[in-house]
């Protein structure tokens, strides 16, 4: 029988936060950019329905390819999450 259930909803069994915005933070380097953490602080654990590629290509006035770059950002978030304890 099932006697409890924890909800981390909050990284108070693992932090994904960081991870998450270090990988951003990456990709958008990478661009000749940057997500500022007052950008990506207001959207933290909200359903603001932030789309940090759209960000993206706002700040270098240019299309990208999303659907490529959701892929590279969910690799590289994978191999950091791979890593943790």
């Amino acid at each position: 029988m099932i006697k409890a259930v924890i909800f981390d909803f909050d990284g108070l069994i693992l932090d994904t936060e960081t991870h998450e915005y270090e990988v951003l933070q990456e990709i958008f380097e990478e661009h000749g950019s940057e997500l500022p953490m007052s950008v990506w602080g207001n959207v933290i654990g909200t359903a603001a329905g932030f789309q940090p590629f759209s960000y993206l290509e706002e700040q270098l006035q240019k299309k990208l390819d999303h659907e490529q770059l959701t892929k590279l950002r969910q690799e590289r978030f994978t191999k950091r999450m791979e890593s943790e304890k």
